[in-house]
Order: structure tokens, then sequence, then C-alpha cells
């Protein structure tokens, strides 16, 4: 593996310098390969700093775009035979939005910090399985600020449904789209290909190249055998949606196909 190594290719920035946060996101987004080397070189405590925007940014997301979820959900239930049995519609409607939106709130908090750390430890685990030789808090810093571009896609989100007064669209994810019934877009989540297709968007593509670039300079190798590693991640969170929608499916009784 030491020959296949692009030394010059993956040695310490000589920058070293260059770690403020707002440098960093600068380098990130434009000369990703040298922050991600410079990241490896001088990991410190710098993970937190993604980690603690991407919650805020979700919270901030959960309190503006969830009501505007729940009430184009609620445009679908019938509320008759609610208001014959004497329960108040609205009451409902304001009880659903609450906990909708207080999931949101942990969602997104449990999301950014877990979800990084889960990422961090699955690639250290699989980078190691493929003979690489990083430091956990190496990758746990360089895969969270991989996750610039989602940063951005929250802020766009954030900007763009928060200054329109338009009804909040369901906003499928990605291409799950094609696979969802236009008169119920939300059946879109019983497809199996809704895993794979709700992936494929620009922000988390980004995200996955950005990844591949920080698996290679935290784990020594070759850029193909770090495409391999993050394509081993891919494949299994694919799986693990795989098998939620599959008992999404069996909750709700829906047969094959």
């Amino acid at each position: 593996m030491e020959a296949e190594y692009d030394d010059a290719a993956n040695a310490p920035d000589p920058e070293a310098g260059r770690l403020g946060v707002w440098t960093l996101t600068k380098d990130v987004l434009l000369h990703p390969g040298a922050a991600m080397r410079r990241l490896d070189a001088y990991p410190g405590r710098r993970w937190w700093f993604p980690l603690v925007v991407l919650a805020v940014l979700g919270v901030v997301n959960a309190l503006v775009l969830t009501p505007r979820i729940t009430a184009a959900a609620m445009q679908n239930v019938d509320f008759s035979q609610m208001a014959a049995a004497g329960v108040d519609a609205a009451t409902v409607t304001r009880a659903g939005g609450f906990a909708a939106t207080a999931i949101g709130v942990i969602g997104a908090v449990f999301g950014a910090v877990v979800g990084t750390f889960l990422v961090a430890a699955i690639l250290h685990f699989i980078g190691t399985v493929f003979g690489g030789q990083q430091a956990f808090n190496a990758v746990l810093t360089t895969t969270s600020w991989a996750r610039i571009p989602l940063i951005l896609r929250s802020i766009v989100q954030l900007v763009w449904f928060g200054t329109h007064g338009a009804e909040y669209d369901l906003n499928i994810a990605g291409l799950a789209g094609l696979v969802a019934n236009a008169e119920k877009p939300t059946e879109a989540a019983s497809s199996y290909l809704a895993p794979l297709l709700g992936r494929i968007e620009v922000w988390n593509v980004w995200y996955l190249v950005l990844l591949v670039v920080a698996v290679r300079a935290t784990s020594k190798v070759t850029r193909g055998r770090a495409i391999l590693i993050v394509g081993v991640y891919l494949a299994l969170a694919v799986g693990t949606g795989l098998i939620g929608t599959a008992l999404g499916r069996a909750m709700a009784g829906f047969g094959g196909g």
C-alpha cells in the first residue's frame, strides 16, 4: 500500500496556519484536498464547528418549516369522523404541529451530533478493514467538515421556504419523486428505490465527493480505494434505508411491488 500512496499529493499542506474556521470553510469549498490534509495533520477539536452550525440550522429549519409540512400533510386528513366524535380538528392540528416540531428539533440535533460521529466511526472501521492508517479524531474532523455542502443545503432551504409565502411543498428528497404517485407524493417512501434515489441530489453528491477526499487524506490510501471505502459506507446507508422501507411497508399493509 505504501507504494500506491501518492506522498506528493497527500503530504500535509505547508500552510498549516490556515486553520481558522472561515478559512477552512473557504478552502473546503475551493481547495478540499489541501484543507483535508491540514485537518488530518492538525485535527485538534476542529470537528465541532460544522457540527454545531448544522445542528443550529437544523433546529431553525425545524421551527420554520415543520408547521408548513404539518399543514400540508393535514390537508389530506379526513376530519369528518373526528368531528362526529366531538373532537376539534383545530386542536388536533395544533397538537400535531407541536409534536412534529418537537420531534424535528430533537431529530435535527440528534442527527447532526450522533450522525456525524456514526459516519466517522463507520468510515474509520471500513478504512481499517481496507488497510487505512487513520486516527479516529482525524476521521471525525475531516468527515465533519465534509458536511459543509449539507450546511449550504440547510441555508438554501431556510432562505427559500422562509421567505416565500407559498404553501410548503412536501419536498421529496433527491430523485425520490421519480417513484412517487402524482396524487400521493408521500407514497414515494414506500418504494424500494427511494433510499437510493433520495440521495441523488447536488448537495449530497458533493458531500460524498468530499468524503472521498477526507478518506484519502486520513486513511492514506489511493483515490480508487477511498472511493471504494465511501462506496461501502453508502451501500450500508442505502441498505439501512431499504430495511426501513420494508418495515414501513409491512406496518402499513403494503403488498409486494
